[in-house]
């Protein structure tokens, strides 16, 4: 017995293996810390992905060619693969206007942790933060205007007449002039260019009453209108109740002006006349904003009809300082391009046609395009626009319920660019429009 007493003596006196439990404790302390490590690497990886994910979420929703809410674009990015198990918490903030889109997002992960739970730590947040801007600082408009025949029952003329006046004197201030021109379009059965811009193209003229197209059905699908392809000219001719098939007087457009005077000038001098093809006035809305256009207005600066400073315009489609909008505007559905029959035509001179009339029902008028040919070419037209991003503002007048108003709707580049609108309410659609102008301050 004593010995065992005294080996056990021994044995509490000695200092053998005392590192022991500190080589322990150091051990789950380099355990935890390499598992500290792991999570902190997940977090990071996950923190990456976030990032690329949500840079590129706000520069796709901030593009003027997406017309999607900028929170639904950005949250698409935010269910790939990557995030497939987690849920990710976003904030999106958009501040959005006619030539400016700036996008903000913030958005976190929780991650969850494996060796930081022996901490107490479940799981580490991983965020990121993005913005995204696209802004310009040139702009280009074309302001399509219906002024066919049913424009001047109950004064609806006139009240496009105040509301368009007004859009003239928002968009064009002192701050915007500059950098900011406008062509009017005005159209009915057909548009007519005028003279000046008319023999700008390979027009064959025949008569020199007005200077209407005859357009190919390709012209639809496609924006500009070649300056050196031929194209004919429309008959010169007149109803019994008075109206030129091919508007004239202030029924001509008015090319690329930033010169509130003479905009509202012709403007006033707008009177209804003929039918409806909404698809000829955007067509041609479209074409002074395609830069093929170019040597066109090169032509009208060196004649002295526009402003010197805008030689270079139409500027190209990818120019990221330029902007180019059409707003189209009508009262009614696409009606009926007639023309009198050439063998019946060919018989007297244009002369005689500009002196006498002819009933809209006549034998002797064919038509040239229907409704629902005229209802096509508007949809590829539109399209067509939109595809090279040009951002189309659509404005019907007093056609609800008509397929007027589903196809205005359908060639707005968003559902928030139409406008259904009765009597002065047109006012209302004009200014919500030209205020996203006014209200923007220009990036240098």
């Amino acid at each position: 017995m004593n010995f065992f007493i005294s080996k056990l003596k021994k044995l509490s006196r000695s200092e053998d293996g005392a590192i022991t439990p500190f080589i322990l404790v150091l051990f789950l302390i380099m355990v935890v810390g390499g598992g500290m490590a792991v999570d902190f690497m997940r977090q990071e990886t996950m923190r990456a992905d976030l990032q690329d994910a949500l840079d590129r979420g706000v520069l796709s929703a901030a593009s003027f060619k997406q017309g999607a809410d900028p929170a639904v674009v950005v949250a698409d990015y935010m269910t790939t693969r990557a995030f497939s198990e987690y849920t990710v918490n976003l904030n999106v903030q958009s501040q959005l206007s006619i030539n400016s889109r700036v996008v903000t997002a913030d958005a976190t992960v929780e991650v969850g942790t494996f060796f930081l739970k022996l901490l107490g730590i479940n799981s580490l947040t991983a965020a990121a933060h993005g913005v995204a801007e696209e802004a310009v600082t040139n702009v280009e408009i074309s302001l399509v205007l219906d002024i066919s025949g049913s424009m001047g029952w109950n004064g609806k003329l006139d009240k496009l007449k105040v509301a368009a006046r007004e859009f003239v004197d928002t968009i064009l201030t002192p701050n915007t002039r500059a950098k900011t021109t406008l062509s009017i379009i005005p159209y009915s059965a057909q548009v007519n260019p005028g003279r000046a811009l008319g023999t700008k193209y390979n027009l064959n003229i025949w008569q020199n009453y007005d200077y209407c197209f005859v357009m190919n059905p390709s012209d639809y699908t496609r924006t500009g209108i070649s300056p050196t392809t031929q194209y004919e000219q429309v008959q010169h001719w007149r109803w019994r109740s008075g109206y030129y098939w091919c508007p004239t007087g202030g029924g001509k457009i008015l090319t690329m002006s930033n010169n509130n005077n003479t905009l509202k000038n012709m403007i006033g001098n707008l009177r209804p006349e003929g039918n409806t093809s909404s698809y000829l006035g955007m067509k041609w809305g479209v074409a002074l904003l395609d830069p093929g256009t170019q040597p066109v207005i090169t032509g009208l600066v060196n004649d002295g009809l526009v402003d010197p400073s805008f030689t270079n315009r139409p500027a190209a489609y990818d120019d990221p300082e330029t902007l180019k909008v059409v707003v189209l505007m009508t009262d009614g559905v696409n009606t009926y391009d007639k023309r009198v029959k050439d063998w019946y035509y060919n018989r007297r001179s244009a002369d005689y046609w500009d002196r006498n009339s002819i009933s809209y029902g006549s034998s002797y008028l064919e038509t040239v395009v229907g409704p629902t040919t005229g209802d096509r070419y508007l949809d590829q037209i539109c399209a067509a626009a939109k595809n090279a991003g040009i951002v189309v503002y659509t404005i019907g007048f007093e056609v609800a319920g008509t397929s007027a108003e589903t196809k205005m709707r359908n060639c707005a580049t968003s559902p928030s660019n139409f406008f259904l609108v009765e009597g002065v309410e047109i006012s209302d659609a004009f200014r919500i429009i030209a205020n996203d102008i006014d209200q923007l301050k220009l990036i240098e």
